[in-house]
Order: C-alpha cells, then structure tokens, then sequence
C-alpha cells in the first residue's frame, strides 16, 4: 500500500490560496495590535524608538504564525494517526481473509497480495502476469486460459467476474480447484484505476463433496448421488417427455471369489467389473454402485426400449469373461432387472422395481435379464433372456 506523507511534509500541501489568506488575515490582525499597543501605551515610545513599530508587528504576527502552524500540524497529525490507525485495520483485515486477493493499479503491476494469495503462489506476478501468455488457470478439465483471459485481466478492460470455476496450476505443478471473482477499481475521476481479484481454493471441500457422492473403492457415483440424478432426470421428463431406464444388476460368484482369494481378490474384482462395465455407457449414462456386489444405470434419453436391452445384454456378456487377478483366473456373471418406469413414477418406486425384477431374474439362472415394462405391475417373462 501507498505511505501516507508525514503530517510536517503535508502542511506544504496546502492549498495556497488558503495558506495566502491565513497568512493576510494574521498580517492585518498583527499590525491592529501593534498600532492599538503603541497608541496605548505612550511609556512604550522609547522602546518603539530603538526597535521600531515594525519590529513589533513582525513580533507580533511571528506568534501568530506559529499559533496557526501548530493548530494545523495538530490537525494533520491527528489525520494522519487517524488514516494510518484506518490503514492499518485495512491491512489486517485483507491479510486475515481466507480468500487469496490480487490488486492491480491500472497498468497491471501487483499493489496488494495477502497471504492466502501467497499461499496459492510465493511467486506474486505468477498469479497475473505471465510472458508466455500463458495463464495458471484453466476451466476444470479444460486447456490453460491465455493470459488476458486471466480474471484479473478482464477486469482490467472493465469486466466483473461473478464465481467462476477454475483450476490453478501452481508453481510447484499442483491442481487447485478455484472460485474466482474479480472487479474494475474506479479512480476518483472514473478513470480505470486497476483491478482486484479473489480467489477462493475449494479443493478440499469438493473433495470432500466428490467423497461423499462417490464409492471409494470404484469411484463410480454412490447410491446417494445416483438417486439424485435419477430424481434430477424426472423433473426433466416431466418437462419435456423422453424414454429412460433403470437397470439393476447383481453379480453371480461374487461370493465364493470373496471368501476363497480374500477380500483384496474381492475388491480387485469389483474395481475389474466397474471398469469393464463403464465402457457400455453412452455420454450421460450414469453407472453407480448401490452396494456390496450390486451396480445400477441409469441410461437417459433412449430412442426406444431395443438400446436398453442391448446394454443390459452387452454387460451380461462383458461379465462373461474371466476376469484376471494376480495369477488367478476368474469367471462370474451376472443378472440384471430393468425398468422403463411409467409417468409420475418417483425414483424410490422405480428402484424397487427394478430390484425386484432383478431378483425374478435369477431365479431363472445365471447370466439371466428381465425388463419391467411401462404400466407393468410385474416383469414381463416375454423380455428375459
């Protein structure tokens, strides 16, 4: 931050007329005095005599002066004390925040960076200013911003950034996740005085998020986030009407591979499944692990019932192969129940349907698939396979 001048350097920035007019006034109040004195005291004259009215004026207007000076440095003083007690609170309470903030002046040289700002980099041009053109910021999953379309750079053309979701690269080769805001600073006059930006690292707390909707052992969405993705999925058919199912599945040997090869086996082999699963899904297909050895999709926007018997056949077969782990050779299958869940159907009714279907399922045997059609009260036996 800029200093303040010192209260004896700022009294010589006065306004001169002021400091003119203060000066006339004391000026004509000291030769009132003098000539009033003199007048009154004739026993005076031999004083006035040796050293002149003049002198006594000067005297006189000298006191003055100094009255005046002192009242003014006294008042400046206290601004001053007053604006650096102000600054000082400023400083503390910019240093304190948890967001990282970047002030610019106009040109685009850095003016403030607080520590959470330092955190995020020890490098201070590292967060605006880069010769590459190259910025640390990138849209999640996306390519580097170049350099002007860094926040801070955009608010220096006069643009506010409202939450933006970015990435930041640090130095060190890290990835953070970012909230970033940024405005134009105005000058007294209007004029673009710089810019200043705050940014925010969410890494934890989205990890934290990304936990608790995600199966830990998969990564695959969990049952939590599945069934508001499911719900989200409703709403929007309610909206504008398009096919979606549910499919249920449940692995066949699961068991057996668990107790005899150790849970290591068992996890290594539901990590196998979902990887092997993942590659049937189309772009907004959501596969989650609804626990245990059950899985469940959700497949959007069909065309028709035919693609979500295919996937559900497809996964039947992947499941078919022997899986591999360590030098063990093992071999599973699995059954599936599905859903084309009817209007008005809630995501609760919907995955019980298909569990139950997927139940139906293996009582007919191994590797076997059942699709639960609209108004169906019971899984049509015409769709097993």
């Amino acid at each position: 931050m800029k200093q303040t001048p010192r209260p004896e350097a700022a009294f010589w920035h006065l306004t001169p007329l002021r400091i003119s007019l203060a000066y006339a006034l004391i000026a004509i109040i000291g030769a009132s005095i003098a000539d009033w004195f003199i007048s009154r005291a004739p026993h005076i004259y031999s004083f006035h005599f040796i050293f002149g009215k003049d002198l006594l004026f000067v005297a006189i207007t000298a006191v003055l002066v100094h009255l005046f000076v002192s009242h003014e440095l006294r008042l400046l003083r206290e601004s001053y004390f007053a604006l650096e007690e102000e600054r000082s609170f400023i400083h503390s309470l910019v240093q304190s925040l948890s967001e990282g903030i970047v002030a610019t002046d106009a040109k685009g040289g850095i003016t403030i960076m607080n520590r959470a700002a330092h955190h995020l980099s020890d490098v201070p041009d590292y967060l605006v200013n880069h010769s590459s053109g190259v910025s640390p910021f990138r849209p999640p999953g996306g390519v580097f911003l170049l350099t002007a379309q860094n926040p801070i750079h955009r608010s220096l053309r006069g643009e506010t950034v409202h939450n933006l979701e970015l990435e930041l690269r640090t130095p060190a080769g890290a990835i953070r996740s970012i909230l970033a805001n940024a405005s134009p600073i105005k000058a007294r006059d209007g004029s673009q005085g710089g810019a200043v930006m705050a940014l925010l690292d969410v890494t934890e707390s989205r990890r934290h998020a990304y936990q608790a909707m995600h199966d830990p052992l998969t990564g695959l969405p969990n049952r939590v986030l599945f069934m508001d993705r499911l719900d989200q999925a409703l709403k929007s058919r309610s909206r504008k009407p398009f096919l979606l199912a549910v499919l249920f599945l449940d692995l066949d040997g699961f068991k057996p591979v668990n107790d005899e090869l150790g849970h290591a086996a068992g996890d290594a082999l539901l990590r196998a499944v979902a990887e092997r699963m993942q590659g049937c899904l189309r772009p907004g297909d959501t596969l989650a692990r609804f626990g245990g050895d059950e899985f469940i999709f959700l497949l959007d926007d069909l065309d028709d019932a035919s693609e979500a018997e295919m996937v559900a056949v497809r996964v039947i077969e992947l499941l078919e192969r022997p899986f591999k782990l360590n030098e063990n050779h093992v071999s599973i299958s699995g059954c599936i129940g599905g859903v084309l869940p009817a209007p008005g159907a809630t995501a609760k009714a919907i995955v019980d349907q298909a569990d139950a279907a997927m139940y139906q399922a293996k009582h007919l045997g191994r590797g076997r698939f059942i699709m639960v059609l609209p108004d169906s009260t019971a899984p049509d036996p015409g769709h097993d396979r």
